[in-house]
């Protein structure tokens, strides 16, 4: 009886699972191309990994007979290259485009840009021709489709298959065979998890639309995002279809024109809710466009709220919507920013309003909120005991950032310091009942700091363990105070700094300022601190002990 003596290594590589594995943590595409010359059991798996992802479709194309096709142009001589078809196509052209097809999951089509290949009229000709029943790449998974044209345009369908699950589609206008299109997703795309559709600059309404039934038919989406230049008829209807998927997690509404609704939205006695959602990102120009959209549901399992604006309006408006229609229970991040980058007429000194404690109480009853940023031109005067009521309302806050960021205070007319309320005494109440804390950015006067009357205050605090690393005040300007007494200061609130910042948004960099002294001296203030610490507990447990 003859045995056979198979080693290990020889075992393993007969497990078609192994064999993937390896060939997934190949790093580049000329490792992967080497692996399937090398081997011929690693052949097919090294090759799943060098056609899974493509850039265009020149790579398949160059698969077929070399006398079918032809690239002209060079980037040398600073002409675009262009793909085209020599001859007619025949049956056995499609040979090797059959073995390499069905490998490739993500295809991007971009047709902008010097460096993107150009496709001749009869290119697509020729894969029209390939096979009308089914898609071209059938195993397709994410399919990006970007700057698309008028003219010369693909047969769009070539590329739609059950299989997919990522869709993005970005035309440079919206016409009849966009329309078109989303028509045939429900029916040729049942599986879609995530669309994003970006309209760059024209609506041509094409007639009957929009139809009903495209989106809520999509009953797999978790994603979706509008973007661009969009007519309110397609957002509304988005929108109502939109509720009723039971999975969508997901929603961006990103809009470029005048407004979101062109007509004012009829008044709901009982808004319907959208169920599943746990992230909406809205963007517009005007924030009561962004309001108007909230006041249309209501979102009871919303986690992260962003609304992103040119001219924002007052806060305690946004901010009574979301009381009146997101659950305090689960929202944990809410972004306001008050500006987009643009012109500076769309920010001037009328722009920034006023801000106080009375437009942030309808957020204190979320008691889960994470991340607060707002970040807008408004002059938000807190006072310490406003302070104070925040830090209790919010209790597992890791950021609250309540003044603008540098890129837009420069976009605008507003002098570049703050007129603060609030004191440095203020920020107590969020080292001691804020332990997750780790980023505070506030407009604060600073002018009267006097750490012992802090100490006094709250003997607590040499018990306590704030988390706080980053931390900036935005200053009024003469109104800094004594350099020893804000540094022993934050050492006894937050004996973690890492970074301070005292005069924002000048971010003075000059050796002799006073936040650069304070920044100095903070590490010997904080040894101070920790000492009386160490005394501290040794006290309290002689204390415990007698």
């Amino acid at each position: 009886m003859q045995i056979s003596h198979v080693s290990a290594a020889q075992r393993l590589l007969g497990v078609p699972e192994i064999l993937t594995q390896v060939a997934e943590e190949v790093e580049d595409k000329y490792t992967a191309a080497s692996l399937a010359r090398t081997c011929r059991d690693f052949c097919s798996p090294a090759l799943d990994v060098l056609w899974r992802s493509q850039l265009g479709l020149v790579n398949i194309i160059k698969c077929m007979p070399a006398d079918l096709w032809e690239i002209q142009g060079s980037f040398t001589n600073h002409t675009r290259l262009t793909l085209t078809i020599r001859r007619a196509m025949r049956p056995g052209d499609w040979d090797r485009f059959n073995v390499y097809a069905p490998r490739i999951r993500e295809l991007c089509l971009h047709f902008d840009g010097f460096w993107t290949t150009l496709y001749t009229d009869d290119v697509w000709s020729a894969l029209d021709m390939y096979a009308p029943s089914r898609p071209l790449f059938p195993n397709l998974r994410k399919w990006e489709y970007y700057d698309i044209p008028q003219r010369n345009a693909p047969n769009q369908q070539l590329f739609i298959s059950a299989t997919l699950l990522e869709l993005t589609l970005r035309w440079r206008s919206f016409d009849e065979p966009v329309a078109l299109l989303l028509a045939c997703l429900p029916q040729c795309c049942p599986r879609l998890r995530t669309l994003l559709i970006r309209i760059e600059s024209g609506y041509v309404k094409p007639p009957q639309w929009p139809p009903r039934g495209i989106f809520d038919s999509l009953k797999e989406l978790r994603t979706v995002t509008m973007a661009g230049d969009l007519d309110s008829d397609l957002l509304e209807n988005v929108l109502v279809e939109l509720r009723s998927l039971p999975h969508l997690k997901a929603l961006t509404i990103e809009n470029i024109s005048e407004n979101i609704w062109m007509s004012a939205i009829p008044p709901v006695q009982v808004p319907p809710s959208f169920g599943a959602l746990t992230a909406l990102h809205l963007s517009c120009n005007e924030g009561h466009s962004c309001a108007q959209m909230l006041e249309t549901s209501y979102f009871p399992a919303l986690e992260e709220l962003d609304i992103y604006v040119i001219i924002l309006g007052p806060l305690k408006d946004i901010f009574r919507i979301v009381q009146n229609h997101c659950s305090p229970t689960t929202l944990r991040i809410l972004r306001v920013i008050g500006s987009d980058e643009g012109d500076s007429e769309f920010v001037g000194p009328d722009v920034g309003l006023l801000a106080d404690a009375d437009d942030f109480c309808p957020l204190y009853g979320f008691h889960n909120l994470e991340e607060v940023w707002v970040q807008s031109l408004h002059d938000i005067s807190l006072m310490d005991d406003d302070l104070h009521d925040m830090a209790l309302a919010w209790p597992n806050l890791r950021t609250l950032w309540l003044i603008p960021p540098e890129w837009l205070l420069l976009l605008s007319f507003t002098p570049d310091t703050f007129s603060p309320a609030g004191t440095l005494m203020g920020l107590l109440p969020f080292a001691q009942h804020c332990p997750q804390l780790t980023s505070l950015a506030l407009a604060l006067d600073t002018s009267h700091t006097d750490a012992d009357r802090l100490l006094d205050a709250s003997p607590s605090i040499l018990q306590c363990e704030s988390a706080v690393t980053h931390l900036l005040i935005g200053e009024c300007e003469g109104q800094t105070g004594d350099v020893q007494q804000i540094a022993m200061s934050l050492a006894l609130m937050f004996p973690q700094l890492e970074v301070v910042v005292g005069d924002y948004p000048r971010l003075d960099t000059d050796p002799e300022s006073v936040w650069m002294e304070v920044d100095r001296i903070y590490p010997q203030c904080l040894r101070e601190v920790l000492a009386k610490k160490r005394q501290h507990r040794k006290a309290m447990s002689a204390a415990a002990g007698g």
